[in-house]
């Protein structure tokens, strides 16, 4: 809702932390994902991370699947605060040419200034470089979406912050699942004047459907075709989870499954 759960107060913030989910490292595949049910209140959060190295990637790419549930709409931001400069964006955004304005006035916004505003309408990417290296930001369905553009240094006139650029996706929805890849590709030799693999290898990140047990997506790129699902309950190894979104069914045990369908 475009305010800070904390006010800006350093020892609030203190009272309160994510809870452990579950916890998976080595392999090809790695998993790690938190819960938290007190940061704002009547609002249920829980984000997992997936780390995927498979040998048909150049670097590995971060998965990234956080949902929020209340029973009350809310207006949801997600933020990936970022370094270097924009390259690119699949969508149309309008720029702020003429007139600058903060996100918001409340606490975590009052020193972002608003640069653009764009309306995605499907599976939406944002790539950006830092030093030799693209990034990419590939997320899900964009319809009903905003996308905003800011730089951190509203609200300082003796310019103390330290401008750095960031990207937010704006959802109002009384549930949501933010699914989104992060995927780092190619390099830029300024000397040689050669650049190599400025687009990202994923094309399109969908949620094929999240509900109070499980969420599952869908990523699809080049050489990439993967499903990934995970546990919206407590953490059991052992559980073995059924669901049906659509007209089909899926399968696995345990909190969570990476299926490669290319294989």
């Amino acid at each position: 809702d475009q305010k800070s759960q904390n006010f800006g107060n350093r020892k609030e913030a203190e009272k309160v932390a994510a809870e452990r989910h579950c916890f998976h490292a080595g392999g090809d595949v790695q998993v790690m994902s938190a819960r938290s049910t007190k940061h704002y209140p009547g609002v249920q959060m829980q984000r997992t991370l997936f780390l995927v190295y498979q040998e048909k990637l150049t670097q590995p790419i971060v998965v990234d699947l956080f949902r929020v549930e209340s029973t009350d709409e809310h207006s949801y931001d997600y933020p990936i605060h970022f370094h270097g400069q924009l390259i690119t964006t699949n969508f149309k955004y309008q720029a702020a040419l003429n007139i600058q304005k903060t996100l918001s006035d409340d606490h975590g916004y009052q020193h972002i200034w608003q640069t653009a505003h764009g309306k995605p309408e499907k599976s939406f990417s944002v790539t950006w470089l830092n030093a030799n290296r693209y990034y990419s930001l590939i997320a899900s369905d964009g319809s009903g979406t905003d996308v905003y553009f800011g730089r951190t240094g509203a609200n300082d006139p003796n310019f103390n912050l330290k401008s750095e650029p960031l990207v937010v996706i704006r959802k109002k929805a009384k549930n949501h699942l933010f699914a989104s890849v992060i995927e780092p590709h190619g390099f830029f030799n300024e000397a040689a004047e050669k650049s190599v693999q400025a687009r990202p290898t994923v094309q399109n990140v969908q949620v094929i459907g999240s509900n109070d047990e499980v969420s599952i997506v869908e990523i699809r790129g080049k050489n990439i075709h993967w499903q990934i699902m995970t546990t919206n309950q407590a953490a059991d190894e052992s559980k073995k989870h059924k669901v049906t979104f659509g007209e089909k069914s899926y399968e696995w045990t345990g909190n969570y499954n990476f299926v490669d369908l290319n294989r």
